[in-house]
């Protein structure tokens, strides 16, 4: 399928650098799962 597999490590990360990090593309990306 191509996407990428997150471990609960990997999607705690990328959610505590949600503040600094284009929230609405993350947000965006994270809906489209």
């Amino acid at each position: 399928d191509g996407k990428v597999f997150l471990t609960p490590a990997q999607l705690a990360m990328l959610l505590e650098g949600i503040d600094w990090r284009q929230p609405k593309r993350l947000l965006t990306s994270l809906t489209m799962l």
